[in-house]
């Protein structure tokens, strides 16, 4: 694990004296990671450089004056407000590890001169990056719809190929920072703010859903569940399942799963647990049964340390230190 205080101190040095561009993320109609998102480059000066700069300075600095805060893994199963999410394994990621293969090699290509309204066609997102010899900075941040013309607020006026100004009606920007990767020698890793945002920019849906057809033909290998034909098809086609199928297995949970533990728990609940276990096996007939066993393979339902009988369901688990 990183010492985070020199690395926001190393993020501050690069930020402060690193040379600054800007790239547009734009959606476009592929399925593959590589080609999910369209880049243009574009060239930034005066006012708006000192701007970006003291951005990230400010984040960095609330993210390390906060005595509370606390850091977990992104796939991690506990998610509460003091938590910020790290990521040291990009690869996880098609989608932005691409994203930051391009941004390395459009720097060694011309930025667009022209920037029109259709440039803004399907944005879906910005990276500024900062960069300082090999060692770079950049954060990402959600464009949100409605936000392409503004005359209020903090916006970008392009004249001669570059953005120059804090003023005008054509790039709305704000002090929003939804994640920030960092990469110098052998170090790399993203601290990710937003996690809801950092999830679209980098099409998430599409990841957890082959996590979870991953997961399905781990289930079915396994003999030990029974899952009505159809049922998980259809439910893993709903971003809120997919998304938890995908972290349980990510996880490693459903390579554990534990019979006799199940049994005692399903009897412990008085039936209020919707599936069973029939002939060694976990049988799951409907939607509800397959949320109930998806909630005790992600361990949300616990148990009163002071009555066997009664169980707790609950999402937010704040392990003891």
């Amino acid at each position: 694990m990183p010492d985070h205080t020199e690395v926001f101190q190393k993020i501050k040095q690069i930020a402060s004296t690193g040379h600054v561009e800007l790239f547009i993320l734009k959606t476009t109609t592929s399925i593959k990671p590589e080609k999910m998102r369209e880049l243009l480059r574009v060239t930034v000066e005066g006012g708006i450089v000192n701007y970006f700069k003291d951005l990230v300075k400010q984040k960095i600095d609330w993210l390390n004056n906060d005595s509370e805060l606390s850091f977990i893994d992104f796939f991690e199963d506990t998610a509460r407000d003091r938590y910020i999410c790290t990521l040291s394994n990009t690869d996880d990621i098609p989608v932005l590890s691409h994203i930051l293969a391009r941004i390395q090699q459009d720097s060694h290509e011309e930025p667009i001169s022209v920037f029109s309204e259709k440039d803004l066609d399907k944005l879906q997102s910005y990276a500024i990056e900062f960069k300082r010899g090999e060692e770079r900075v950049i954060y990402f941040r959600k464009y949100g719809k409605g936000s392409k013309i503004s005359s209020t607020g903090f916006a970008l006026i392009f004249k001669r190929g570059m953005f120059n100004k804090l003023d005008g009606d054509v790039f709305k920007i704000d002090q929003t920072i939804d994640c920030i990767y960092y990469e110098w020698g052998d170090q790399k890793g993203v601290y990710i703010l937003n996690r809801e945002n950092f999830e679209s920019i980098f099409s998430f849906y599409e990841i957890y859903k082959a996590e979870s057809q991953t997961a399905h033909g781990l289930l079915v290998a396994s003999n030990l569940v029974s899952i009505t034909q159809g049922l998980f098809e259809s439910i893993i086609n709903t971003r809120r399942y997919s998304k938890k199928i995908a972290l349980i297995n990510k996880r490693g949970n459903f390579r554990n799963i534990d019979l006799e533990k199940i049994q005692q728990l399903i009897s412990r609940s008085q039936e209020h647990l919707r599936f069973d276990i029939q002939e060694g096996k976990v049988v799951i007939q409907n939607k509800e049964g397959l949320a109930d066993f998806l909630d005790v393979c992600e361990k949300n339902i616990l148990q009163d340390p002071f009555d066997s009988y009664q169980l707790y369901r609950t999402k937010n688990k704040e392990r003891l230190q």
